[in-house]
């Protein structure tokens, strides 16, 4: 139960990062250097819950 929580959790996380990223792409360009920064983290959030996953199986 906890597990699934935290995961949940994380989910929220990357789904906020996700709107902050798009928001910041509409309002500066794609290539603006936040824009990257918080494709960096997702791509690690993504990752990270991808390797839980796996493993916690």
């Amino acid at each position: 139960m906890v597990k699934r929580l935290y995961c949940e959790d994380y989910l929220k996380q990357i789904e906020l990062l996700r709107e902050k990223m798009i928001e910041t792409a509409l309002a500066n360009g794609m290539s603006h250097p936040l824009v990257l920064q918080y494709s960096q983290e997702l791509d690690e959030k993504h990752n990270y819950i991808l390797d839980k996953k796996i493993v916690g199986q």
